[in-house]
């Protein structure tokens, strides 16, 4: 590819670049005009030049919105991001942002367009529909528009991030369902019998996600140690026949001790599981999965949700299976276990992403700490007095 530099003027320097033909064939040059001397000139030119060849070249005059987001799902989410994540990028951009935004020129987009955006997807929802978005949902996309804009600004392809001058949609706090220990034990009291006993169990023991507890292994847990490690979580894409196993949301493995009981339903389990191995002989697929089809075949996480939703209809209960994992945090921060072992345990990134979800327990901790205060400093002066 041919790109010879020319003077035109004192440090200012010009090239003509050969851009992809566009979809009928056409061939598309740009100029580009640069300032300092011809050896600043040449590198810049020779990155320009790689960019075109690599695919990676972005035409910030002419580029559109819609065009510019498809680039950056996949020269910069999808190579970084697991495939469900990848897929609610993707979901957003496709059909909310680019149906929307898509045809603005990338810096001619000003933010009065992003709130006017925002607006009507709170009373209208997305376009050629009439069903409003959440707050939280709108938030979603504002955050999805910011980063990528902001890539936008650090290569250069334009000046500035419209989306910083846009005060985003300010979502309510939903109110936290949890279990108390009443609760608890009879949920695992209407279980019994079923599937679901080992797995609520697990859950709540561990706090464990539905993905983590679906993709864990026998390999990973030690019954004699009470240690469990979550490695996996199984999750389902649109493209893919079958489930597939990634990383846990966090990225990182983590270990767990089990309490005694539900260890003791683990060994249960286990001993059905291998009754269930007998039965099915042959057809039966050994994956190693603690909770699977009857069959060994991985549990879908739908098809798990669906069970429960079944199991809940029935006991007249209305908690989702993750309200299970806020229970299990609420129980030990009401016990007075230290936060930075529920982060552990939950798989946090940070000790203040748990602080934040569970600052109802808060106040709790707070009175207990300034009664064993007042105890420990004071306590002495009060049996005297």
């Amino acid at each position: 590819m041919k790109a010879p530099i020319k003077a035109r003027g004192k440090g200012v320097w010009t090239c003509v670049v050969d851009l992809p033909r566009d979809a009928n064939g056409k061939r598309r040059q740009r100029r580009h005009t640069f300032h300092g001397t011809k050896g600043d000139a040449e590198n810049e030119r020779s990155r320009i030049v790689h960019e075109v060849t690599s695919g990676a070249f972005v035409d910030s005059k002419r580029i559109t919105v819609g065009e510019y987001l498809d680039w950056w799902l996949e020269s910069c989410v999808k190579p970084r991001v697991a495939p469900r994540t990848f897929e609610g990028y993707e979901m957003i951009v496709k059909r909310h942002l680019e149906p929307a935004l898509g045809r603005i020129r990338l810096t001619k987009l000003n933010p009065l367009h992003v709130q006017e955006y925002e607006a009507k997807a709170l009373l209208e929802g997305r376009v050629g529909t009439r069903t409003a978005l959440s707050k939280q949902t709108v938030l979603h996309h504002h955050r999805v528009l910011h980063a990528a804009l902001e890539h936008a600004v650090k290569a250069g392809v334009t000046i500035r991030n419209p989306l910083d001058a846009v005060e985003p949609p300010k979502p309510e706090r939903r109110s936290m369902t949890t279990l108390d220990v009443t609760e608890v034990g009879n949920l695992l009291a209407a279980a019994v019998g079923t599937r679901l006993l080992a797995p609520l169990h697990i859950s709540i023991a561990t706090g464990m996600r539905r993905g983590e507890l679906l993709g864990l292994h026998w390999r990973d847990i030690d019954l004699a140690g009470r240690k469990l490690a979550v490695r996996w979580s199984l999750q389902t894409l649109k493209d893919e026949t079958g489930p597939i196993l990634k990383a846990p949301k966090s990225g990182h493995s983590r270990t767990v001790t089990l309490p005694q009981a539900a260890v003791a339903a683990l060994i249960v389990h286990k001993k059905n599981q291998a009754a269930e191995k007998l039965l099915h002989g042959k057809d039966y697929q050994d994956n190693d999965l603690v909770f699977c089809e009857e069959d060994g075949r991985p549990w879908k996480p739908n098809a798990f949700t669906g069970h429960w939703d079944r199991f809940k209809r029935k006991q007249g209960l209305d908690i989702r299976w993750h309200d299970l994992r806020h229970t299990y945090a609420t129980l030990l921060l009401g016990q007075g276990v230290h936060p930075k072992v529920v982060q552990e345990a939950l798989g946090h990134s940070t000790i203040a992403i748990t602080m934040d979800l569970y600052s109802h327990v808060t106040p709790n901790l707070q009175e207990e700490a300034a009664q064993k205060l007042d105890a420990l400093l004071w306590g002495s002066q009060k049996a005297s007095s």
